[in-house]
């Protein structure tokens, strides 16, 4: 097929490809369509290595899904985790107990009563 674009010319040459009938048919506005499927599978396409503004990137390439290890390889059993939580309790009480110190100073240092009264019914109810 002769293709003119903007004075040039192109001799445009349609790909023969060879394709198979899938037996799926219908009609679509009045008209009867085949779906049709490609007879061969292409090659793939050849690995190339490219790189823009400096981040290399490749085309071409499959990535192959990767296996996963069993989740009892990676999440600790039950008796690790019930040892480690009252260790961890111990933490977060400790944590708590050093922010609620620190916004009580703060408080002081400002002045300001009624956040002091409410800091150290706060700091009661955790030491309890």
């Amino acid at each position: 097929m002769q293709l003119i674009y903007r004075g040039v010319q192109h001799d445009r040459q349609t790909a023969a490809l060879k394709v198979r009938e899938t037996g799926v048919s219908g009609k679509y506005r009045g008209q009867v369509w085949n779906q049709q499927a490609l007879a061969e599978t292409p090659a793939a396409a050849p690995l190339h290595h490219l790189k823009y503004r400096g981040a290399a990137y490749t085309i071409g390439e499959i990535e192959t899904a990767k296996t996963r290890q069993p989740i009892e390889a990676v999440v600790p059993s039950g008796t690790v985790l019930s040892n480690l939580l009252p260790q961890v309790s111990r933490l977060h009480k400790a944590n708590l107990q050093h922010n609620i110190e620190h916004r009580l100073e703060v408080a002081k240092a400002q002045g300001n009563s009624n956040l002091i009264a409410m800091l150290e019914r706060e700091f009661q109810e955790v030491m309890s």
